[in-house]
């Protein structure tokens, strides 16, 4: 393992076929040894979760629900948003046949088109919205809740 390098040019590394801590070896040596594939570790190890608050008090599941509550907010809006719109079928189709086709209402039945035409194109980027919105916010409970569980077994 790869510790850095000393003032003379030497490199730390920790070998365990050199014994018991960390040895001084130069460059050319460990360049005939090395086979082009390496493991990368990070210096500190971080023991609690990114962004963990580590006085969260009450219920496992309620405690994260309650951080993340305004994403969750947006998240039922923009799917409120979707499902109103999805319903715009059902009905575009009960109006065209009770009221539209018996009258022989044209311009009605365009006007009805366009509208649920519309409707069509912004229920996509409205389920992606809740689905972006979902996403970052899901993280975290799952962190939380996951640690929050596994302390209890």
């Amino acid at each position: 393992m790869f510790h850095g390098r000393t003032k003379s040019g030497l490199l730390l590394i920790f070998d365990p076929e050199m014994g018991e801590g960390i040895g001084e070896v130069e460059e050319t040596v460990l360049g005939k040894r090395y086979t082009g594939y390496a493991l990368l570790f990070r210096r500190s190890h971080n023991e609690e979760t990114p962004g963990r608050n580590k006085t969260a008090s009450g219920h496992w599941f309620w405690s994260a629900m309650l951080a993340n509550r305004w994403s969750y907010a947006q998240v039922v809006l923009a799917a409120a948003v979707a499902n109103f719109l999805g319903l715009s079928t059902s009905v575009f189709i009960m109006v065209v046949y009770d009221r539209v086709l018996p009258n022989e209402a044209t311009e009605s039945l365009i006007a009805l088109t366009v509208g649920v035409g519309l409707a069509f194109l912004s229920i996509s980027p409205s389920n992606s919205c809740a689905l972006a919105l979902l996403i970052g916010p899901g993280k975290r409970p799952t962190c939380l809740w996951g640690g929050a569980f596994l302390t209890r077994f």
